[in-house]
């Protein structure tokens, strides 16, 4: 069983993740003062090749933001390619936002490292675990993004709203990298 307490939470391999996964796909976590920074992948029926590249091939990551709100992480596991969109509001309106303006604009020499936990959805066993870092260029992307709409007060549902054109602007996760750099993550 996992373990959990009021400030830390286990995981460990082959036993279930902490919390419910409401459907198959990819959850990205990042920037809560309640949760490390995650990247949860839950399949049914994990192929030894998804596996394989989840869990041992090169990362990368790319990020693309619009000028009223919109933002979208790319992450492509050789092959095996999420896009997760974010959205700094909702953090804040949950209160449970780790950064804020001044504190984005410190960190913006770091890389942002990243739990990525690879769960089967049926069984909600965490089958593999792997940490990396997010290419320096992002990170300093995505707090610049950050430190834009905390600034102005950007809504969710307006960040919402162009999260949901950025999708519908690509058929895929694939399509999408086409369009936008993508960078090799750290280890």
């Amino acid at each position: 069983m996992c373990q959990c307490t009021d400030n830390f939470v286990k995981i460990e391999i082959n036993k279930p993740f902490f919390k419910p996964l409401s459907e198959e796909g990819a959850v990205t976590e990042i920037m809560r003062n309640d949760l490390g920074n995650m990247l949860v992948v839950s399949f049914n029926d994990i192929s030894n090749a998804e596996f394989m590249a989840f869990n041992s091939h090169k990362v990368f990551c790319g990020l693309r933001t619009t000028p009223t709100g919109g933002c979208m992480i790319y992450f492509d596991f050789s092959g095996f390619n999420f896009e997760q969109p974010f959205n700094i509001s909702t953090l804040v309106e949950a209160n449970v936002c780790a950064i804020d303006e001044t504190s984005s604009e410190a960190l913006a020499e770091e890389r942002l490292l990243i739990n990525a936990i690879l769960v089967d959805h049926a069984t909600t066993l965490v089958k593999s675990l792997r940490t990396f870092t997010l290419p320096l260029n992002v990170t300093q992307e995505l707090y610049k993004y950050i430190r834009k709409h905390l600034e102005n007060k950007t809504s969710s549902e307006q960040i919402n709203s162009q999260n949901n054109e950025i999708f519908s602007s690509n058929p895929s996760a694939d399509s999408a990298m086409k369009c936008i750099s993508m960078y090799e993550c750290g280890i």
